[in-house]
């Protein structure tokens, strides 16, 4: 006669769990943050359940501003790594507390990123950094990030020792990029190649050289709503629209429309540029990772290339 009396417990239990919601896998909540980060939008909103919360929760801390909440419970190893990651900006000796820190979580991976994109370090702090990150096992996307900040400035040191140690330590994991960083670094001392251009505003096609535009400094980065500072140089705008055929030499329609837009935009500003249609030519010398910072010896050859995260970084060596 019990029996009856448990049926409705028994209900309730089976409705309680099914009203619960489905906890959300952390590599794929993970995958997400790092994505926004990457695409520098927003962060999207946290699941109402996770398979690791308190990890997701480090890890959304450490994309926020200032010095990230440590989530975990007091005396467990998490909480350890995430206190020596929070005590990481006040340490007296950074690089011996880098050397030290344990780096399990992807949180921790992202806090001392962000540090390390901050600080502004010295070279020998900074390729600890690099190493770090890039030796933890954390989400691929942050060592993906440290590789691309590695890569870009041995090729800003023209360091072909680092290029050539970073390459045996992972260029199985990325051969393209290392690929792309190899025949960039062979601009080093060379000339320039050719480019197919067009003036802007005037719309004007030229086929020569850096050299052949005059001056010594020249930035490679497309039109993103707002002009660089005069003193960068020559400015050369590459735009995905259309590929060029042979000759004679016009820009196909849909580049066209975009070379007009650009061409106003660049008269109402005031300003004078250089159209590059396609990012293949691009492409052959490595140059892909946007700002290109360019340099020209007295001679015409290529002095210094900047690109990506050391073309942004104020601390990257002056050309």
């Amino acid at each position: 006669m019990k029996i009856p009396l448990l049926l409705p417990a028994a209900l309730l239990c089976l409705q309680a769990h099914a009203e619960r919601p489905a906890r959300v896998p952390y590599a794929e909540s993970a995958d997400l943050v790092l994505g926004a980060l990457e695409e520098g939008a927003a962060l999207p909103p946290p699941p109402a359940a996770s398979t690791d919360p308190a990890a997701l929760a480090w890890l959304r801390a450490a994309a926020g501003p200032g010095r990230p909440r440590n989530p975990f419970r007091p005396g467990t190893d998490r909480w350890r790594e995430a206190e020596a990651v929070r005590r990481l900006a006040s340490a007296p000796d950074p690089a011996r507390a880098l050397a030290d820190l344990p780096l399990t979580l992807d949180g921790s991976g992202l806090a001392v990123w962000r540090w390390g994109r901050a600080a502004g370090a010295a070279p020998a702090l900074r390729r600890l950094w690099e190493d770090r990150i890039l030796g933890a096992p954390v989400a691929g996307l942050l060592r993906g990030w440290a590789l691309r900040h590695a890569l870009c400035f041995a090729l800003a040191e023209a360091d072909r020792d680092r290029f050539t140690a970073l390459r045996e330590a992972w260029g199985e994991d990325a051969p393209g990029d290392f690929l792309g960083f190899q025949r960039a670094f062979a601009l080093l001392g060379a000339p320039t190649p050719m480019f197919r251009l067009w003036s802007l505003p005037g719309l004007d096609y030229r086929e020569t050289d850096l050299r052949g535009l005059g001056g010594e400094a020249f930035l490679i980065t497309p039109f993103r709503g707002e002009a660089p500072a005069p003193g960068e140089g020559q400015w050369i705008l590459p735009v995905e629209e259309g590929r060029l055929g042979g000759f004679p030499v016009s820009l196909p329609g849909q580049a066209m429309e975009r070379a007009r837009d650009l061409a106003a935009r660049m008269a109402a500003a005031g300003r004078e540029g250089w159209l590059l249609p396609g990012e293949e030519p691009l492409q052959a010398w490595g140059l892909v990772l946007f700002p290109v910072r360019i340099r020209l010896a007295p001679d015409g050859t290529v002095r210094s290339i900047r690109m990506g995260d050391a073309a942004l970084d104020q601390a990257a060596p002056a050309p």
